[in-house]
């Protein structure tokens, strides 16, 4: 039996395939390749290019494999942009709606979705628990916690199990095998390592008077290794037969952008990493601090990365090695 893994050529996923094959599991990718890289798939993996809202692709390649259990990582990313932001969530629900069918009609019955922190909007209590009343407040959380009810419903409609992991800020690298397409990344570590290595000109710090400390956003980083760790841990949950749950995967430390940047430059040796500085505009939250008390409990989650420096010198390493991560090869043919 195998696990599919969907969006398995992008950047969590890739680590979630590695990690799974690393672990001696037989491993299934379907990926668009709108945002992943055909080149971070394992070459040990099965792979298959297509869009899961494409049904009749979906079905062959459940009809192809034997599918145990679904990871799912593929998500459209959501535009800021309001005429965009209509289409990624068509984009996003389709996908999952269309994934569910297709699980259903092959008798498949687990599945680990890669939700968000962002699902919790504002939350008044810090460090968020999972029993925090998810409130979105942007399209990107607005549309997993769609996604999330969605397999709530599956569950009750026809017995679907589920865990449901919500990430915090993910960052770092796993060395060597794989890495990030510098086209399609959008992590806050990720933009600061290539103003770092002058592929952009500054980085964009978002603040204002009455934010929390040092007028930045506060978030929970997680080593993207870690991360993936919880995944195929979570698949191990599901073949126990235990109930549907919905665990945090953070380390519970909180960072503003400003000490990332300070981080960056202690790592890199780059002494000043151009930033500027804007008004706040959205409705983005303040402070995202994990508590994850109920994933190393339940899981047994024993994250091996839980340092910011650790995270950012894995992401270094392997960024200052790839400069044009996954698109170098777009680069020498342009």
């Amino acid at each position: 039996m195998s696990i599919l893994v969907v969006g398995g050529a992008g950047y969590i996923g890739s680590h979630a395939v590695y990690t799974l094959i690393e672990k001696k599991e037989k491993v299934v990718v379907v990926d668009s390749l709108a945002t992943g890289d055909a080149e971070a798939v394992h070459p040990k993996a099965v792979f298959y290019q297509g869009d899961i809202r494409d049904r009749h692709f979906l079905k062959q390649v459940f009809a192809n494999e034997a599918i145990e259990t679904v990871m799912h990582f593929a998500a459209a990313p959501i535009s800021s942009q309001p005429e965009s932001v209509f289409a990624s969530f068509n984009e996003n629900i389709t996908g999952m709606e269309t994934l569910l069918g297709v699980m259903k009609e092959f008798g498949v019955s687990q599945i680990v979705f890669a939700s968000s922190a962002s699902v919790y909007g504002q939350a008044k209590d810090i460090p968020i628990t999972e029993e925090t009343e998810p409130r979105p407040v942007d399209p990107h959380g607005k549309a997993k916690w769609m996604m999330e009810n969605m397999l709530m419903e599956a569950e009750k409609a026809y017995g679907l199990k589920y865990v449901i992991l919500r990430s915090f800020n993910v960052g770092g690298i796993l060395l060597a095998e794989a890495g990030e397409d510098r086209d399609s990344e959008q992590h806050f570590i990720s933009h600061v390592l290539r103003a770092a290595l002058g592929q952009k000109p500054f980085v964009s710090l978002s603040c204002s008077n009455h934010a929390a400390a040092e007028g930045t956003y506060i978030r929970d980083y997680v080593h993207v290794q870690d991360l993936a760790e919880a995944h195929a841990l979570a698949v191990s949950h599901l073949r126990k037969g235990k109930e549907s749950r919905t665990y945090n995967i953070g380390y519970g430390e909180g960072y503003s952008a400003e000490q990332v940047i300070q981080a960056a430059q202690y790592v890199t040796g780059i002494s000043m990493i151009n930033t500027r500085y804007t008004e706040r505009s959205g409705t983005a939250p303040d402070t995202l601090i994990a508590s994850s008390v109920r994933a190393r409990k339940e899981l047994g989650w024993k994250p091996k990365h839980n340092s910011l420096i650790a995270i950012i010198r894995d992401a270094w390493n392997w960024n200052s090695d790839n400069l044009y991560g996954y698109g170098a090869y777009k680069v020498k043919q342009g």
